[in-house]
């Protein structure tokens, strides 16, 4: 490629903005993107403070060098300093009917009356069987048209796993309305569940 090759990049998250920094010794590159500012999830807000102006990240803020060893490359490169974190999730259904997390056994039976309901105990077990059926689909050919919902429905997993676990975590991931996660391609769903060890009970990244 040369200055006298010219490239369109649609949209300016952090895909566009890599792919016309990379570009940008190589062709005549125009970034388009609809809406007024630069960023999709690479946008920073600054916000006035007593003490001066202060620079917010809003969007992306979280990622794991073994799935992410681009964008890790770039951080590298651009000698940008990351922290360590934990993260950790937290569900609390029907104005605190049900509530849970995961950190640890002492967060997960947070409401000592789970410890004596057998709804909380077949969900943990759902979750257990979500978590081997995706293992088993992956190392299997799932059709890529298959719906998470339908994927749900054929290892029979119902809306009560759903509406206590899996949705509210996907929404959570997403920023995503929980009725629009069954929709997903059970495919990539699974792959992304899989690769961030979240059909996994340890050595999540």
């Amino acid at each position: 490629m040369n200055k006298n090759r010219r490239v369109a990049i649609i949209g300016s998250g952090i895909g566009g903005a890599s792919a016309a920094w990379l570009l940008r010794e190589h062709a005549d590159v125009t970034l388009f993107e609809a809406e007024p500012r630069f960023g999709g999830h690479t946008h920073t807000a600054v916000v006035d403070d007593p003490r001066g102006p202060v620079a917010v990240d809003t969007g992306f803020m979280v990622f794991n060098r073994p799935n992410y060893p681009l964008l890790s490359s770039l951080f590298d490169h651009l000698e940008i300093t990351t922290y360590p974190t934990e993260m950790s999730f937290s569900a609390s259904i029907g104005n605190g009917r049900l509530e849970y997390a995961g950190t640890d056994l002492n967060s997960l039976f947070g409401q000592r009356r789970n410890l004596v309901k057998p709804s909380f105990w077949r969900l943990l077990v759902d979750i257990l069987a979500f978590n081997r059926q995706g293992h088993r689909a992956l190392q299997a050919t799932v059709d890529p048209s298959l719906t998470l919902d339908r994927f749900l429905d054929k290892v029979g997993l119902g809306q009560k796993f759903r509406d206590n676990y899996l949705y509210p975590m996907a929404a959570a991931i997403w920023s995503c309305p929980r009725g629009e996660i069954g929709r997903f391609p059970a495919l990539t769903f699974l792959r992304f569940f899989s690769n961030h060890g979240l059909i996994q009970l340890s050595d999540r990244p």
